[in-house]
């Protein structure tokens, strides 16, 4: 499957974000600023190319500059993707796609934002499952992000 990208007009909510894990120092930062009420909210998914990050509310996910903000919309709500870029094939199409491949809900992550160029489709996008979407406690966090620089 190849996806092309458009400009998406208007956005989707913001409603979690993916980051690299050159980000990683930004991440922990903000959140360490965080009550623990409020990390609560918090929830992540910690791959080989960065970290997906979502919340019960946008309004508690962190400001992290350069990051990627995703959306779902309400035809695929199993599918996160860019709040400023929608996929070429209807949204519906591609989470059933991603299902059958991941077994899970699914963030789509354009060629851009990749690091290394790791990809599951051939044009570089990433589908990353959050089948294991866990909560937010800011001491594992770190740990896992510290064992992912290694």
């Amino acid at each position: 499957m190849i996806l092309n990208w458009q400009h998406r007009d208007p956005p989707l909510e913001a409603g979690a974000l993916w980051l690299t894990h050159a980000q990683k120092p930004a991440l922990i930062k903000r959140l360490s600023a965080f009550s623990v009420e409020l990390l609560a909210k918090l929830s992540f998914v910690l791959t080989e190319e960065g970290i997906f990050l979502t919340s019960t509310s946008p309004t508690f996910l962190p400001w992290i500059d350069q990051v990627l903000w995703l959306g779902k919309e309400c035809s695929a709500p199993d599918l996160w993707l860019p709040t400023l870029w929608q996929p070429d094939i209807p949204t519906p199409l591609l989470m059933q796609a991603c299902l059958v491949h991941t077994l899970a809900p699914t963030a789509v992550i354009p060629p851009d934002t990749v690091l290394q160029g790791k990809s599951s489709l051939s044009d570089g996008t990433l589908m990353v499952s959050l089948q294991n979407l866990q909560a937010i406690e800011l001491g594992q966090l770190s740990s896992h992000l510290a064992e992912q620089s290694v």
